[in-house]
């Protein structure tokens, strides 16, 4: 196509720029040391923690931005992790830069120094929260779901003892009994 730059069909490590790649990947990408602490973080990490945050509390940012409810769960695992050299997965609520949590699905895994001996975690962290209000939503329809089928199976019930009640003094304790169990809350 014409005013369209040509790509190679397959590009060599030497003329990747992995540093180009990281900082501007659509994801939150990070590093950490041996002990913990973040030492790097690409745009997209800096921009949803705050660059602010991130230059006054370094590579503390990460835990201090955790949701409290998250906080020893998380950090658990992530010793966990450490400990024992292996990758991990965990599902957290992370402040944004303007105060709202975000669900995060954060994957990381160990990296070695070029003497081959265990030096941090690289890992990637992707928002979910659309995901997880999505499944949300979905488990409170499917609850609503249930509800109305039970309370119509109840109406077909009562309409089936109606149909052979002959009078009022039968029909009155047949719809109270059914109108407790579909309205609880109604006294009648």
């Amino acid at each position: 196509m014409e005013g369209q730059a040509a790509f190679p069909e397959r590009m060599d490590d030497s003329s990747i720029d992995f540093r180009i790649l990281a900082e501007d990947a659509p994801v939150m990408l990070w590093l950490t040391n041996l002990t913990g602490e973040t030492i790097f973080s690409n745009s997209i990490y800096k921009t949803f923690i705050g660059r602010e945050k991130l230059e006054m509390l370094g590579g503390k940012a990460w835990f201090d931005s955790l949701h409290i409810e998250d906080q020893k769960k998380c950090l658990s695992m992530f010793e966990e992790a450490f400990q024992t050299h292996k990758s991990f997965e965990m599902e957290y609520r992370l402040k944004r830069h303007d105060g709202q949590y975000r669900y995060i699905l954060d994957h990381g895994e160990p990296y070695v120094s070029a003497e081959g001996k265990f030096a941090g975690f690289i890992g990637s962290s992707a928002g979910i929260t659309e995901r997880k209000e999505s499944e949300n939503d979905l488990k409170n329809s499917h609850k609503e779901l249930i509800q109305y089928n039970r309370e119509m199976g109840l109406i077909n019930e009562l309409n089936s003892y109606l149909q052979v009640c002959r009078g009022l003094p039968e029909t009155y304790p047949v719809v109270s009994h059914y109108l407790e169990q579909i309205f609880p809350d109604w006294s009648g």
